[in-house]
């Protein structure tokens, strides 16, 4: 894997993020129409202004690689962790599994930080998905996979 820097989304890199969404969204349900584009900046415009949401995007020299998008669940205790997205470019086909760990393990830090017990990981459908989420310790529970934090 070429150079790779990973920062914090900014407003700009929306756009190009939202089409790493769109691939991921059509090859999970292909019969679904994913949201339309102005909606998901919308929302994820208004995500970036809340200080409770974490996002952080690796790229190289040449393109948008992949990104992560979560946020600090406040509303219950003990505080929990939600993971929004992980998204990862579909052409990595060898360092797929390097990118989403370099992406997730700062993510699993903040949450730890703001005091988190666990992460919760909704909408896993893809097979490689959840090869992942249950290789860093992950357990499913009904149709959601937790990471105990403590």
């Amino acid at each position: 894997m070429t150079s790779v820097q990973f920062r914090a989304i900014k407003g700009e890199d929306l756009s190009p993020l939202y089409l790493l969404w769109y691939d991921k969204a059509v090859l999970e349900q292909p019969s679904s129409k994913p949201i339309p584009k102005d909606a998901w900046l919308l929302q994820r415009q208004r995500d970036l202004e809340h200080p409770h949401y974490y996002t952080m995007m690796a790229q190289d020299a040449t393109r948008h690689l992949g990104y992560v998008w979560g946020h600090l669940a406040t509303t219950n205790t003990p505080l929990y962790g939600v993971m929004d997205g992980l998204v990862i470019d579909l052409h990595l086909t060898n360092a797929q599994n390097q990118v989403a760990n370099l992406l997730v393990n700062p993510f699993i830090v903040w949450l730890k930080t703001q005091g988190a017990q666990e992460l919760q990981v909704h909408h896993v459908r893809l097979a490689v998905e959840q090869a992942f989420w249950r290789g860093i310790g992950a357990i499913k529970e009904s149709s959601t996979y937790i990471l105990r934090l403590g």
